[in-house]
């Protein structure tokens, strides 16, 4: 039986990293805060996706005459494509936050930090990259190394599989802090492009484990993409409104309920928890965040 890595069995169901980073991202104000909900209202709706359903069925006069295996080839299809689809749609979602991030992020940019490029630097992603080169690891979140190698592994076998090419301009070690970054990048200009495999159905035209590999790479890349909207966040978030953030989330009922003979008034005005901290952690599923205190 093979062993559960406890840093992946750690990590949130993926809507519900989706809606931490959202909820969280909704209570940054100031200068920046136009800029930013453009950022959560994209991952609030990768947040709230369910299911796409792709139904093979809708276009087909036929459907009354056929055999038994004719009806469960497009029953598999359309359970398959819907997963399939479901998932490309929440990555798309998610990438456009990250579009966004980057856009955000850019202003922060100036032309002393490019060592790699002879000109002038216009890209907006190329310039949120080559800033993420310099980010402190306090802003780095939590096992994020870890998940950025799983997602290297999986691109790695997308790429032995479906004869694609990874663009590595920047010629980025495999454990580099921005490698991660780079293979979201490349995923997201496949998908752009229309080349990402689409005809997948692992009962008819290719294995299970292809399309697994394939299902789950996107997922991992979703997943990488927060990662990285959290450490520019954690960086450049600029005014966050702490208090109001702990109350909306019920932090103080719940710390009422479970110290209130602990601490005096003024010890619990003056121990709210680190934001930097907080942000670092919310894909992990005992993070301190909505979901937590949402009972209380």
């Amino acid at each position: 039986m093979k062993k559960e890595c406890p840093i992946c069995s750690s990590l949130s169901e993926l809507s519900k990293h989706a809606h931490e980073v959202y909820y969280f991202s909704s209570f940054f104000i100031g200068s920046a805060d136009i800029k930013i909900r453009a950022i959560s209202e994209w991952i609030r709706l990768s947040s709230m996706l369910e299911n796409v359903e792709i139904s093979p069925w809708k276009h087909d006069r036929q459907s009354i005459f056929m055999c038994e295996p004719a009806v469960e080839a497009l029953d598999s299809e359309g359970k398959h494509y819907s997963l399939y689809a479901t998932e490309l749609t929440r990555f798309f979602y998610t990438i456009n936050a990250l579009e966004e991030t980057y856009r955000f992020v850019s202003q922060y940019y100036n032309e002393r930090l490019n060592k790699r490029f002879k000109n002038d630097i216009r890209d907006e992603s190329v310039k949120a990259i080559i800033l993420f080169e310099s980010m402190e690891k306090l802003h780095i979140p939590k096992h994020m190394p870890h998940i950025n190698d799983n997602l290297r592994i999986s691109f790695e076998k997308y790429c032995s599989t479906y004869n694609k090419n990874l663009n590595n301009s920047f010629k980025y070690e495999i454990h580099h802090k921005c490698y991660g970054l780079n293979l979201v990048r490349n995923l997201r200009n496949h998908l752009a492009h229309g080349v990402i495999p689409i005809n997948i159905n692992p009962n008819y035209n290719s294995t299970f484990e292809q399309w697994l590999d394939l299902y789950h790479l996107i997922r991992k890349a979703t997943r990488v993409s927060l990662l990285y909207i959290q450490a520019f966040l954690s960086k450049y978030g600029s005014i966050f409104d702490t208090e109001i953030y702990l109350d909306s989330i019920g932090y103080y009922n719940w710390r009422e309920e479970n110290y209130a003979d602990s601490y005096t008034q003024g010890d619990q005005e003056n121990e709210s928890p680190d934001v930097t901290d907080i942000i670092s952690q919310l894909h992990l599923d005992d993070c301190f965040g909505y979901y937590k205190f949402s009972n209380f």
